[in-house]
């Protein structure tokens, strides 16, 4: 049987909103193997293991704009961004 897609999903800190996010889409989502990676929690000078863990996923999610931006060039294609929160118009007329 051949494994799992996997969906890293990258984080903030465990216990956190986006980490509650992450496990509510993971329980509808059975089907792939969840990865998390917690960016303020690893010391990760020039993202050298985001990026190593990255390749190894099939999905990228980066739940917040500038955690896709440590991204490499190569995983970019594979990488989406949750919007969750974030409100562009707000305000405007």
């Amino acid at each position: 049987m051949p494994d799992k897609p996997a969906i890293l999903w990258i984080a903030d800190q465990p216990g956190w909103a986006y980490s509650a996010i992450i496990q509510a889409v993971a329980r509808e989502l059975p089907q792939y193997d969840h990865l998390t990676f917690y960016a303020c929690r690893v010391m990760d000078p020039g993202h050298q293991l985001l990026n190593h863990v990255a390749r190894q996923a099939d999905v990228v999610v980066a739940m917040f704009l500038r955690y896709q931006e440590w991204l490499a060039p190569e995983i970019k294609h594979k990488t989406v961004t949750m919007v969750t929160g974030f409100r562009p118009f707000e305000g405007a007329n």
